[in-house]
């Protein structure tokens, strides 16, 4: 068998690997796909869809939030709309099977090259890393915002993508192989026109990685991938630089004061409730379970074993390697601070940052020292496992299994000529994705301390006087989500409009212009 040979042979099997239980896992969640877009995939679909019909647009027209460009990367979204647009809308998760198997695929050929590297056997190697890969609790549960990794969102491809960059950066300074450090470069190109968390996990962790090593490699591969970045998106990667630094500003003075927005920032334990009297087990479970450092422990085994390995073993060809952890585990203490929480969810410098580089690790580990074969093992049983627990006790099972907004919005006639203020923002949102009105969102990427206070009373909640920009907008209908009304302890006064459609999740009003004058 000659080399291509090989490796497509090595790919196809990678692929097939990693689809099937990506496939498995999205017919246990197929009650959320059939809810239609929601939350941010929403946003995901209306840019798609914008993007189908022009390529290089500044402004989405449904959104009324913002006169600037639109400054969110968008390279998925490009990728997404090679896609025929209805095969997407009815199938929204096809994008990421697609990047998953290929990535899979290509981390086979990849693992087959790093045994040739170390003199490990090629075959075993290849196939207990691509099933560390695979078969980890983080590739294999869908829970919270880790659904954002099967359905239509950028999520996925940037974390593949910067996963690919630390890892190549890792095998290339290792081992001086500058085929490996020309793949760190043009991943981390592509990482950073994919998502602006994309961008922050490779900025902020490849300088402390030099700074660990003493070694300015990494800098220049983050360099040339900033560069090559550039070249990718232009002037969007300025903007979006320009406009990540604002809402840093804005979160840290106007979004972290909401209530609401809080409760889903990262933060550390509270031992005062853990060890509290009359605390019920069940919210110190919960705490335990979704607070950091403890989350992490239970999210991500392999990282724990990592650091077991590496205190018990010697591993002199694996410098750049523990200099990437270590810098991607401090990263993920310091944004897990109240002071710099907002920064991005936490725990996915680590899912970013680690995912291809700790399975050929922990299967090198496992090559060198027979007994943590048996960890191995350990790990992936223990990753199935915790998956089915996940899906069995955390998975919001209360789905509809229908598109339940979709349904309530063809009983209020609202239509290209309709201006919807909703409630909350989000609910806009997801109403822009189901039909062509207008409705109150941010271009996305575009969030500025200027807006909040413009428009906004406490997100993700438009202002509590919402006359005057109904007026300005010529708002003609109300739609609220009940349940994000309960959330608040203030609420809008809808008094003077008319109901014209009530069910158990929404409410909706027609905006006579005579209520505006």
């Amino acid at each position: 068998m000659d080399n291509l040979q090989l490796t497509v042979l090595l790919f196809a099997s990678g692929f097939a690997l990693s689809v099937v239980p990506r496939i498995i896992l999205i017919i246990a969640n197929r009650n959320w796909f059939k809810q239609g877009f929601m939350g941010d995939s929403s946003i995901h679909w209306v840019l798609v869809k914008t993007i189908k019909g022009n390529r290089n647009f500044d402004l989405i027209p449904q959104y009324l939030i913002g006169q600037e460009p639109s400054s969110y990367p968008r390279s998925f979204h490009h990728f997404a709309a090679l896609f025929p647009i209805e095969l997407l809308k009815r199938n929204s998760w096809l994008p990421n099977l697609v990047l998953f198997g290929f990535f899979g695929g290509a981390f086979a050929v990849c693992a087959w090259n790093f045994a040739s590297l170390e003199n490990l056997p090629n075959f075993q190697t290849t196939l207990l890393s691509s099933a560390l890969f695979v078969f980890s609790l983080s590739n294999l549960t869908a829970d919270g915002p880790a659904i954002a990794y099967l359905k239509l969102s950028e999520r996925l491809y940037a974390r593949l993508f910067g996963g690919a960059y630390f890892a190549a950066m890792a095998i290339g300074i290792d081992f001086d192989n500058e085929y490996s450090l020309i793949i760190s470069a043009v991943s981390g190109a592509i990482a950073g026109t994919a998502s602006t968390f994309g961008r922050q996990a490779i900025w902020f962790v490849t300088p402390l990685v030099s700074l660990v090593l003493l070694d300015w490699t990494p800098l220049v591969l983050m360099f040339v991938a900033t560069f090559g970045s550039i070249l990718l998106s232009g002037k969007q990667l300025f903007r979006g630089v320009k406009y990540t630094i604002l809402l840093w500003k804005t979160y840290s003075s106007h979004t972290k004061k909401s209530k609401v927005q809080n409760e889903v920032l990262s933060k550390f334990m509270d031992f005062r409730l853990l060890f509290g009297l009359g605390q019920k087990w069940k919210r110190k479970m919960h705490h335990l379970l979704f607070r950091e450092p403890t989350r992490a422990f239970f999210r991500y085994p392999e990282l724990v074993l990592f650091f077991f390995a590496w205190i018990c073993f010697e591993h002199p060809s694996s410098s750049a390697t523990f200099a990437i952890v270590v810098s991607s585990v401090l990263v993920y203490f310091l944004t897990s601070t109240r002071v710099l929480n907002h920064l991005g969810e936490s725990y996915r410098y680590l899912e970013y940052n680690l995912l291809f580089l700790l399975p050929l690790f922990l299967t090198e580990v496992a090559f060198r020292e027979g007994w943590m074969m048996s960890c191995t093992y350990g790990l992936l049983a223990y990753s199935l496992i915790v998956a089915i627990l996940v899906d069995r006790f955390l998975k919001n099972k209360k789905l509809a299994g229908e598109d339940s907004l979709q349904i309530f919005l063809e009983q209020t006639n609202i239509g290209a000529d309709s201006v919807v203020f909703p409630v909350s923002m989000r609910l806009g949102a997801d109403i822009c994705a189901r039909s062509t009105c207008k409705s109150f969102w941010w271009q996305p990427g575009n969030v500025t301390r200027e807006i909040f206070d413009y428009f906004i009373e406490e997100y993700p909640y438009l202002k509590k006087n919402w006359k005057p920009l109904a007026s300005e907008f010529g708002v003609t209908h109300v739609v609220a989500d009940k349940h994000e009304q309960s959330l608040i302890d203030w609420g809008y006064d809808f008094s003077e409009l008319s109901i014209i459609s009530e069910n158990e999740r929404f409410l909706a009003y027609e905006v006579p212009r005579s209520v505006l004058r």
